[in-house]
């Protein structure tokens, strides 16, 4: 168990979450980073390398108390990049995050995220610790609207859900947001805040529990060979 975990839970140390954006180019990635610290939306695309969105740690409000949120950003590749072009920066990070956010755009299709999921699965196997959470995310939701909306969120969670499986990766819940309308930002980091919190508490009830069970347990020992007399 993390020496620091009893202290994160019970606010006697502040509790800090790093979270990886990751996702192929002109998935939003950066829109959503800059809109959440409260930029104006670039309606001009601009490729990222990575370092555009260098932001400080964000305060999160927790029921628990204050959050630090530290959020890095990733460079994706585009349709004419060779797969996994930058994904040696991504191996480099993801072990040293609690996190993963999997930008999707909603108007992908299908969803260009094999190359990501791959990498993922590899990290997973070499990772000597627990592997981060992965939190899928529908970005550029605005492109659609009603139906049409509603119906490309499901049959995104689907496919995206369906290959993750196929890679042996269990994801958290699809969000979504948008960060030309500013919808659903704020949302998705508080979202990501909550989700590692409560898989820590359950992470150290477990441990507690396990605790408890062997205080618990009595080794009975059974009658040795001087208590047993010979008739």
């Amino acid at each position: 168990m993390d020496p620091a975990l009893p202290k994160l839970l019970t606010g006697e140390r502040k509790p800090r979450v790093r979270a990886l954006l990751v996702g192929n180019a002109k998935s939003g990635k950066t829109s959503l980073l800059r809109r959440f610290v409260g930029q104006d939306f670039c309606h001009e695309y601009h490729p990222s390398d990575g370092s555009d969105a260098l932001i400080p740690p964000q305060l999160m409000s927790h029921e628990s108390g204050q959050v630090e949120l530290d959020l890095y950003d990733t460079k994706g590749e585009a349709e004419t990049d060779r797969p996994g072009q930058y994904g040696a920066m991504r191996k480099l990070m993801i072990p040293f995050v609690d996190a993963v956010l999997l930008c999707v755009p909603i108007n992908e299709k299908p969803p260009r995220i094999q190359q990501l999921l791959s990498e993922m699965k590899a990290m997973r196997k070499e990772l000597e610790c627990a592997p981060p959470l992965v939190i899928p995310v529908a970005t550029l939701v605005d492109t659609l609207e009603g139906e049409e909306r509603k119906t490309a969120i499901e049959e995104l969670e689907e496919r995206v859900t369906r290959l993750a499986a196929a890679h042996e990766l269990t994801l958290q819940q699809l969000l979504v947001c948008s960060a030309k309308t500013n919808e659903k930002i704020g949302k998705v980091f508080r979202e990501v805040v909550d989700l590692y919190l409560e898989q820590k508490r359950k992470e150290q009830q477990a441990v507690e529990d396990n605790e408890t069970y062997a205080d618990e347990f009595v080794v009975i020992e059974g009658p040795t060979s001087r208590d047993v007399q010979t008739v």
